[in-house]
């Protein structure tokens, strides 16, 4: 298996937050589950914004959790055989 991954660059990272974050707000739809939209920080009055990696974290928990987000990469990413 040959190794064709190219180091990130910023925005393909963005990108990539951006497909992470857009697949968990679709499942969530589709399972019926309403969240709040993934752009709005949520803050409250002396809280900080949330950084766009906890987003990501979040989504790759709630992913994990549900054990879809492994076959969502390898489908979106399939590996060279």
């Amino acid at each position: 298996m040959s190794d064709n991954t190219l180091p990130a660059t910023a925005g393909a990272t963005q990108a990539l937050i951006s497909l992470i974050m857009q697949a968990q707000q679709l499942q969530s739809e589709k399972d019926g589950i309403r969240r709040p939209d993934p752009r709005s920080t949520g803050a409250g009055a002396g809280e900080e914004p949330d950084k766009p990696a906890q987003r990501v974290q979040r989504a790759c928990v709630y992913e994990q959790r549900t054990n879809r987000l492994p076959a969502w990469l390898e489908q979106a990413f399939p590996a060279d055989h």
